[in-house]
């Protein structure tokens, strides 16, 4: 294969380097190449244990492929998505329909309780619980074929012995390519294609597995895509070591139903269903659900000839699913995660250069953002939608209608690999996406932290604002940032309003970050202004009960509710209001670079002194003395850790 340069060149098997997709990556030795992660759908092949004989043609293809469906299911590790705070399921996919005879279909995701009884019989089967002539075990039949009796599989391999392999390595329906004629042979007498009997009755089951160096590969001269359409098969995938300097088992454990070990075989089907419609020649953002970014890439292939690709980057909302089934209420228990393909009416190869879960440490605000002090939950009727993404410059760049700019004035990190290379890490900022936000309504995201913050003068920010409704101009005022912080966001809080320029669409170059990142947009908030602006609500003696508010020089409005504590700020909140009159605005707001400075440095100082007094026969008087200014602390802590406040302490003590 390695001088087949126009198979090396097919976009649906060639190599993806890391730098075609993300341009501003600095790569290691590692990661120079990108792994991707590719599924091929054959709508029209007869797949594992489908024994729909009579829907087939003179060919073996089944008819009406559009209606058939194929797909893969694994096991998570994390199964709690609400107390991990996953909202996302993200992913980097190929056009799939590169030099691919279909026109549509569908990509499903499934995620939630999703049954391990791949052959639906109510019984666990695990290919080591098999018998063999010298390790006899009880089996039974099926509807499939036969599972071994015990539902426990003890241990997890092969019998020792090299000759029980060949009884072992079966397959999920537990029968060799006899057995399975034997059990189908009533199917089998019924196809009046002689010709294609007999090919079925080679592998009724159609579960026999090849290897990708197979003999007959290379005689037929097969690609890359042909020798790896039956790696998957369980039947014959577990061979032992031949005379090849290459072992030709794609896995030396015992295919089992039991995806997630834990002994038990579930059988509930209660998920989240997530439906993507792809079609040909319309994928691309605004066009098709989920797409929030796209990708066209020049590449060079390894024939040496030039080509280009479309790349599109979908990300599905957990909570934004199209159906559920089986009564599933929540996220609290997303054991399993199912992916199918269908609607195809050709063969599709999907080459995923990502595929995530993506948690998100800010949730979604779901009350009334307003000035009453009540929490008030968002009515029913809402029909605004939120969502929370981030945004980067390796993997945005090249977005539209605007591309990521790295704010002015900051610098990505750097660190130091092993091999001396100096590897830029990502910047990104947070994305809150609005969609049919009603005007003078407003909707945010939150974050909970318990920090103290009286030793920091400054709190800055940057922040950039997209309307969708009107991308090309440049406006102000029609969108206002809104950002609290205290010890709650309804009755202890301070509050600062922005009004926000917005940046119109283009693709921007690094030096024109100031147009991205507006000035008038920034955040830049002295602490010491909340304090004043605290005390100045208290000498006015208005009510703690209502907003006070008064507007700043530049434009932006302090505002003071309750009575928050700069030392004890328990979380900020991130919301943007339509200050416009359009009743449905669609709008994009990212947030950049958060962050505390001016720390006091101002040097302290702490004394302690003692002293004892003999008075003759009197008696004995002790005196100590402590003393500590604020910001005193050991050379170990931290500038926060240290001393807040100062401290006068003297004692006086007499002894007889």
């Amino acid at each position: 294969m390695a001088e087949n340069l126009t198979d090396l060149s097919d976009p649906r098997v060639r190599q993806v380097f890391t730098n075609e997709l993300f341009p501003q990556k600095t790569t290691n030795i590692t990661d120079v190449q990108l792994p991707t992660f590719d599924i091929s759908y054959y709508p029209k092949d007869r797949g594992p244990y489908n024994y729909d004989y009579k829907n087939l043609d003179a060919n073996g293809k089944l008819n009406n492929p559009a209606a058939k469906w194929g797909g893969i299911m694994r096991s998570l590790d994390q199964t709690d998505f609400e107390t991990s705070v996953i909202e996302y399921v993200e992913f980097w996919v190929q056009d799939p329909f590169i030099k691919s005879p279909a026109s549509k279909g569908k990509l499903v995701l499934n995620l939630g309780n999703i049954s391990e009884d791949i052959l639906r019989d109510g019984r666990r089967f695990y290919e080591n619980g098999m018998p063999t002539p010298k390790i006899p075990a009880s089996i039974d039949s099926s509807t499939w074929g036969y599972v071994p009796v015990n539902p426990i599989q003890v241990t997890n391999a092969f019998s020792n012995n090299p000759e029980d392999r060949k009884y072992q390595d079966v397959g999920f329906d537990g029968m060799n390519d006899a057995e399975e004629a034997n059990k189908r042979s009533y199917l089998i007498n019924k196809i009046s294609n002689p010709t294609l009997a007999q090919q079925i009755l080679k592998d009724p089951s159609a579960d026999n597995y090849v290897w990708y160096r197979d003999p007959s590969y290379d005689a037929s001269k097969t690609g890359i895509l042909g020798r790896y359409k039956y790696f998957n098969n369980p039947q014959g995938n577990s061979a032992l070591a031949g005379t090849s300097q290459f072992s030709s088992a794609a896995t030396l454990l015992p295919d089992n139903e039991d995806l997630n070990r834990d002994n038990t075989l579930n059988e509930t089907e209660a998920y989240f269903e997530y439906e993507i419609d792809l079609q040909k020649n319309k994928l691309g953002v605004g066009t098709t659900r989920y797409v929030t970014d796209s990708k066209t890439v020049n590449v060079t292939l390894a024939d040496g000839s030039k080509s280009q690709e479309n790349w599109y980057l979908f990300r599905v909302p957990i909570k934004s699913y199209s159906n559920s089934y089986g009564g599933i209420r929540d996220f609290k228990s997303i054991r399993f995660i199912r992916m199918y393909l269908t609607g195809f009416e050709d063969s599709v190869t999907l080459r995923f250069a990502k595929l995530d879960l993506v948690r998100n440490q800010w949730r979604q605000f779901a009350y009334e953002i307003d000035t009453t002090g009540d929490y008030r939950a968002l009515p029913v009727s809402n029909t605004t939608t939120v969502n929370t993404l981030a945004v980067s410059v390796e993997e945005n760049g090249s977005r539209t209608p605007v591309n990521y700019i790295i704010p002015p004035g900051i610098e990505r990190v750097q660190l130091l690999s092993n091999n001396g290379v100096n590897l830029l890490q990502n910047e990104q900022a947070l994305s809150i996406q609005l969609n049919n936000l009603p005007s003078k309504s407003t909707r945010g995201v939150f974050k909970t932290m318990n920090i103290d913050v009286r030793r920091y003068g400054k709190l800055s920010m940057f922040i950039h604002a997209e309307n969708k409704n009107t991308i090309d101009v440049v406006e102000k005022g029609t969108m206002t940032a809104v950002i609290r912080l205290g010890q709650d966001f309804q009755n202890n809080y301070y509050e600062i309003r922005i009004p926000l320029t917005t940046t119109k669409r283009k693709t921007y170059a690094s030096s024109e970050a100031n147009m991205v990142w507006p000035e008038e947009n920034e955040l830049n908030l002295s602490l010491n202004d909340l304090v004043q602006l605290k005390l100045a609500r208290d000498k006015a003696r208005q009510s703690y009960n209502t907003i006070y508010r008064v507007q700043q020089s530049n434009g932006h409005t302090y505002s003071v509710m309750g009575n928050p504590n700069l030392g004890e700020v328990r979380g900020i909140l991130m919301a943007i209001e339509n200050s416009s009159n359009i009743q449905n605005m669609n709008a994009e707001v990212w947030l950049n670079e958060l962050r505390l400075s001016n720390l006091d440095e101002r040097g302290s100082w702490a004394a302690l002194g003692r002293m004892d007094v003999v008075l003759a026969d009197l008696g004995t008087v002790a005196v100590s003395v402590n003393n500590r200014t604020a910001g005193f602390g050991s050379i170990e802590q931290k500038m926060n850790e240290r001393a807040k406040t100062g401290l006068s302490q003297i004692d006086g003590a007499q002894v007889s």
